[in-house]
């Protein structure tokens, strides 16, 4: 294969921990939760909606759960200390790391 490819990111400079969890998550002090990622590996459903607080942000669509695949967001989510991110379909888990704020 030829040609230019162009890979879209940024930089962190800070400690990164990843977390992988199932439906909820409360940011602790000090940090800031990027989130990147929901998968659901026992369900064909898709992953339902993700929500900061009570308030939905997001539904990320389909899943392709039977081959183990996760549904990425075009953008990351930036969740601040304190804040709690839910994922509302049962079974889920969410991926993404934290940062030092």
């Amino acid at each position: 294969m030829s040609g230019t490819f162009v890979f879209n990111g940024f930089l962190v400079d800070a400690t990164v921990e990843p977390i992988y969890t199932f439906s909820s998550y409360t940011v602790p002090a000090n940090k800031i939760f990027i989130y990147l990622t929901s998968n659901n590996n026992s369900s064909p459903l898709p992953i339902a909606e993700i929500r900061i607080g009570t308030t939905a942000v997001t539904q990320s669509g389909t899943n392709n759960s039977r081959s183990g695949n996760v549904e990425a967001l075009a953008m990351p989510l930036f969740i601040d200390a304190g804040e709690t991110i839910n994922n509302m379909q049962s079974g889920s888990t969410m991926n993404g790391y934290l940062i030092d704020k």
